[in-house]
């Protein structure tokens, strides 16, 4: 017996064999509607279902009618990459250092150039990651290892929370550190003509810049080694074209008649840094808000396919699909009961 889509029941007339591809090239939801009705038209396949968000086709055909070559091969005609699936792994853990949304690209291009990792979604407002894997070719520690090389820091699921409040209060004690810095540069900063107050003004510039202000250099120098930009990159360019183009002029070798800028540089990394400072302060809220109603939510769904019991999470049951729910249980997903009450 088998479950279709409508919850019908009808008899196999042979037995079917199904097999579980990773589809890639996929730009929409379109794409893996072709690849469905492709497959679906093919003698021999029973059913053909693709999940565009993970990028998986699960396939039902009769193995004396139609081979997993010709399979592959239908669905490389269409423009797609095909690999089988040997089994698969999910891993979900939190990532520091993004910034922006290029940061979520770059740090998902560099998960998903491993060949042994199926999937990869990188969350920027609650800073995590969802990695479904082949546990047979990679595991956590090499997961970790290649968010690490892509310049950000992996954290476990328990060090999460307690992170968000450490993340705060550095980024409040580096916005306080900057600004205290640059406010006597300010107060000077028409005073062109006296050379201590320049010295005083370089020193604190300097401090400044390579203190408060390395964490751009470091972000970009991750972004570039990416072949990518970012914010980062754009904070670094900004402000070292203010520093060094000061310090150039501060020691003559632009001419008598150079101005020297430094609480520009100095003054720009205070105010990046206190957007960084209300940017913490509103993502852990936001992010204790979200956990709120995630606690409400079944993260996980059983479905049942062929009278088997699958467990799968939540967001990647599908219309059609027969959820199974015991009693007591959350009822992860809105539908229809077919049976039961």
């Amino acid at each position: 017996m088998y479950t279709d889509g409508e919850g019908i029941c009808a008899e196999k007339a042979y037995p079917m064999t199904k097999k579980t591809y990773t589809i890639t090239g996929m730009s929409c939801v379109n794409c893996a509607g072709r690849i469905e009705k492709k497959l679906g038209e093919t003698p021999g396949i029973d059913r053909a279902a693709v999940n565009f968000a993970i990028e998986e086709l699960l396939v039902e055909f009769d193995d004396a009618v139609v081979s997993r070559d010709e399979i592959e091969s239908l669905v490389t005609d269409l423009g797609y990459g095909i690999k089988a699936r040997q089994g698969s792994g999910e891993l979900r853990f939190g990532v520091k250092g993004l910034h922006c949304a290029s940061c979520v690209a770059t740090l998902e291009t560099k998960l998903q150039a491993n060949p042994a990792i199926i999937a990869a979604v990188v969350n920027l407002a609650q800073e995590s990651a969802l990695v479904r894997f082949d546990p047979a070719a990679i595991g956590q520690a090499e997961i970790f290892a290649l968010v690490t090389a892509a310049g950000y820091q992996p954290q476990a699921d328990e060090a999460a929370e307690e992170d968000v409040a450490r993340a705060f209060r550095l980024q409040r004690n580096w916005f306080l550190f900057s600004l205290a810095l640059s406010l006597p540069i300010m107060a000077t900063m028409t005073m062109h003509g006296n050379r201590t107050v320049g010295w005083l003004g370089l020193i604190l510039a300097t401090i400044v810049q390579f203190t408060a202000g390395l964490t751009f250099y470091r972000g970009s120098w991750f972004a570039l080694k990416s072949r990518s930009a970012n914010m980062d990159v754009l904070v670094a360019l900004g402000t070292s074209a203010a520093y060094f183009y000061s310090l150039a002029a501060f020691f003559g070798l632009l001419g008598g008649h150079g101005e020297v800028f430094f609480e520009t540089s100095a003054m720009l990394i205070a105010f990046i840094r206190l957007g960084k400072y209300l940017e913490a302060r509103a993502r852990g809220k936001a992010s204790e808000a979200l956990k709120k109603l995630l606690r409400l939510q079944a993260d996980k769904a059983r479905l049942l396919v062929d009278g088997e019991e699958r467990e799968v999470p939540a967001a990647m049951v599908k219309i059609g699909d027969i959820v199974l729910v015991r009693p007591g249980e959350t009822i992860p997903v809105d539908g229809e009961v077919i049976d039961g009450r």
